[in-house]
């Protein structure tokens, strides 16, 4: 018996699924090879760790009883495997004579092959009974969830009734515990409607109709995250927060860290000055601060030619996420240029250098122009010192800067919202926001002062400052948009625009708005049922906000979701951020009865900006002789005009045979076949400057593509899936300052670290 057949037959043992004639060959094999008993019973002890590392229904005894376990196996003790079956979870002590009894008849039993078929088939039944008893007492045993505190209709989105859950991420699996109501649980309902917010409970689990239910006798929320989630809780609530609410929070904490601090800026006392000069003031009625440009700063621009801005720092205040609301003036100081706006604004998460720092702006003359594109520029982000208003213009225009109606030196409230990574500008009291930013430069944990702020050749006037800290940085409740980033600046990101799965690669030192690398992740899954020539798509991408967004978990570099799609697949998608690209990864499970002849998961990286190359001019695959480009046998493409050349898709054959014709049409789309096969699955594109090589591989596949549109590249692992099978396919994306050469060896180098491969999973896992 070889290796191979032995870890197929020990596969059927572990499920339980192991016949007689196979164990009989099974005893055979350990009775030729004596280092195998030993073997199968390190697995039948790790197994039994698997099992109970993936409950999440595990009491704190069950726990170190695992730990005790796990410390015997590496010492090898031959008393291992009993004590795993002892130390089961929720199971009862079993007798030490019995199980002592089993263990060494089992283990005489594989030694003697017309013992091994009574043998194994007596395994089964033990372990059987074993997890049957196991389940019966874990499900009135005492156990230790620790999750999130969620809301069946705050967060979940279930029903419309607020009913507490908890969500328990155990390994790849997440499951939803509903809990019983009880007094107990009721006087925390506005944590669960603040959530997702950490929490342990203490009860009993149980199953009915297919639902996780727990009747919990404790349920605990650190201390640290009640304050944030009641305030989070109560900041949506529109007539403020119950009397119940109230008598949970801690008054002392949040006038420490949350309370709203108000300045009415009519005294110069507690502020700080820089390159402005100010002074108490009267405009139309109303006491206020006054302040310019100081005549010191304006003689040293001069001479220099350099840009200032004046600040008035607000001192002792750190501000990371909020609210600021003020209200503000600007007109033109006299003898100001003809560039001069009366530039009024707020400045926040202010350094100490007073340098670095976002604001919003108003340019008040800008309100009534006559110039409708003077008009579109009313109201302005920036960023200093890398992105001032020329910046952002120059390479987003339009997206950082907006209308709204101002009368210069008249008073105009504003008010900003910061969460995270992104932020929002009101004007005038209005419901809608005048300027929506979703991607802070100062990124989604930046935090620092709060200024007043105006340029020179502006006469600007302030009143009535008010800074609301807030400890949770969201709108309306949605997390700070998922995103990681490597060691050598390069990020990766949920896209918000769409609903459906799409990452954003951007690259570094580029603003995180910038969309030259974007995948769909994925683009379609499509599964070939066994006995048909048709494939079935049993999830389409659509752009926008289209279906249900998935619940996205981060973990050190990796992005990750999963989702139950048609068809009975399961499928979890995870893309991990890698120091030279990011690696996609993909476990379909068949839960259903049908036989899948191929099973594809499509990554689709589109490539814009820098990297668009529509008509496939620096687009490569290799073949034994070097690289070639994938369309050059479609010269005519460069040529012709683009409404003939597309759309197009351009396909080379891996291990998949050649089709016969140069050019197919399949639903009405050209279709062009590269009369050569390549040797590797690999694709490439080069940027424009010929700086940065964006290159998708796999370890294996049947063909690799492009979309000349938009530049989309396929190498994408197929295979066959059984039911009760689950298939791991991984790709990777490189994303490198380098050549062309360097490039595809390291992809060949990589290749083979990349899992294109079938295995049983266990019906526990279900």
């Amino acid at each position: 018996m070889n290796s191979q057949r032995y870890q197929e037959l020990l596969g059927r043992l572990l499920e339980g699924e192991l016949s007689d004639a196979e164990a009989e060959e099974l005893a055979a094999g350990l009775k030729e090879r004596p280092e195998m008993p030993r073997d199968l019973r390190s697995h039948l002890v790790l197994w039994e760790l698997w099992s109970q590392q993936h409950t999440p229904e595990r009491s704190s005894e069950a726990f170190l009883n695992a730990w005790k376990t796990r410390l015997r196996v590496e010492r090898e003790d031959a008393d291992a495997f009993a004590e795993a079956v002892r130390t089961r979870i929720g199971a009862p002590h079993l007798r030490t004579g019995a199980i002592e009894f089993f263990v060494r008849f089992f283990l005489g039993a594989i030694r003697r092959p017309k013992g091994m078929a009574w043998a194994a088939s007596v395994l089964i039944v033990i372990s059987a009974a074993v997890l049957w008893f196991a389940g019966a007492r874990s499900a009135q045993a005492v156990t230790v969830l620790k999750g999130e505190a969620v809301c069946t209709a705050c967060v979940l989105h279930e029903s419309q009734e607020h009913a507490p859950a908890l969500r328990v991420i155990a390994g790849p699996s997440t499951n939803i515990y509903y809990l019983d109501r009880s007094p107990a649980v009721a006087a925390l309902q506005v944590y669960f409607c603040a959530g997702p917010t950490a929490a342990t409970a203490e009860g009993k689990a149980r199953t009915e109709k297919g639902r996780r239910l727990f009747q919990a006798a404790t349920v605990t929320i650190p201390e640290a995250n009640r304050l944030p989630a009641a305030l989070a809780f109560a900041q949506q609530k529109p007539d403020g927060p119950d009397p119940s609410e109230q008598a949970i929070k801690k008054p002392e904490a949040a006038s420490g860290q949350a309370k709203a601090k108000h300045y009415p800026l009519e005294s110069v006392e507690g502020l700080r000055f820089h390159n402005v000069t100010a002074e108490p003031s009267v405009l139309q009625g109303k006491k206020g601060l006054r302040a310019t440009i100081s005549e010191e700063t304006l003689r040293r621009i001069e001479r220099t030619q350099q840009h200032a801005q004046g600040l008035v720092w607000i001192e002792d205040l750190d501000f990371s996420n909020g609210v600021i609301e003020a209200e503000i003036a600007g007109a033109l100081a006299p003898g100001a240029g003809g560039e001069a706006r009366g530039f009024v604004g707020i400045a926040f998460r202010v350094q100490e250098d007073l340098e670095n720092y976002d604001a919003f702006y108003l340019r008040p003359t800008n309100g009534r122009a006559d110039d409708q594109e003077r008009r579109n520029h009313s109201a302005q982000y920036i960023s200093l010192p890398k992105w001032p208003w020329s910046r952002l213009r120059k390479e987003t225009p339009n997206k950082y800067e907006a209308y709204v109606d101002l009368v210069p030196g008249a008073w105009t409230k504003i008010k900003i919202e910061v969460r995270g990574e992104q932020a929002r500008l009101y004007v005038h009291d209005n419901e809608q926001p005048t300027l929506i930013v979703k991607d802070l430069k100062s990124r989604a944990n930046g935090h620092g002062g709060v200024a007043l702020w105006l340029e020179p050749g502006t006469v600007a006037h302030f009143r009535n400052l008010t800074v609301e800290p807030l400890m949770a940085p969201a709108f309306d409740q949605v997390t700070p948009t998922p995103s990681v980033r490597n060691s050598v600046g390069m990020q990766l990101k949920v896209v918000e625009e769409n609903t459906q799965p799409t990452l954003r690669i951007v690259l570094p030192g580029h603003p995180p708005s910038d969309r030259a690398i974007e995948v769909l992740f994925p683009e379609h899954v499509t599964v070939r049922q066994r006995g048909s020539t048709d494939g079935k798509q049993v999830y389409l991408f659509q752009p926008g906000q289209y279906g249900e967004r998935p619940l996205w978990r981060q973990s050190e570099r990796s992005l990750e979701y999963e989702r139950n799609l048609p068809g009975a697949v399961h499928m979890l998608a995870r893309a991990t951020l890698e120091e030279d690209g990011v690696r996609f990864h993909f476990r379909l499970r068949n839960q259903s009865d049908l036989t899948y002849d191929l099973v594809w998961a499509i990554v689709d990286p589109r490539l814009t900006s820098v990297l668009h190359d529509v008509r496939l001019e620096r687009t490569y695959v290799h073949h034994v002789d070097g690289f070639d480009l994938l369309a050059s046998e479609t010269p005519s493409r460069l040529t012709m005009p683009l409404n003939q050349w597309l759309p197009a898709r351009y396909l080379a054959s891996f291990t998949w045979p050649i089709p016969s014709q140069r050019v197919e049409r399949r639903d009405g789309i050209p279709h062009y076949n590269k009369s050569r096969a390549v040797d590797a699955p690999f694709i490439a594109t080069l940027s424009q400057d010929g700086h940065w090589v964006v290159a998708s591989f796999t370890r294996n596949t049947g063909n690799v593509w492009s979309n000349p549109e938009l530049t989309c590249q396929h190498v994408d692992p197929q295979v066959a899936l059984s039911p009760g099978e689950e298939a791991i396919l991984e790709s990777k994306l490189l994303v490198v300052r380098s050549s062309l050469n360097d490039v595809f060896k390291m992809a060949m180098q990589q290749r083979e670290s990349l899992k294109v491969e079938i295995r049983r999973w266990s019906l526990r896992e279900k």
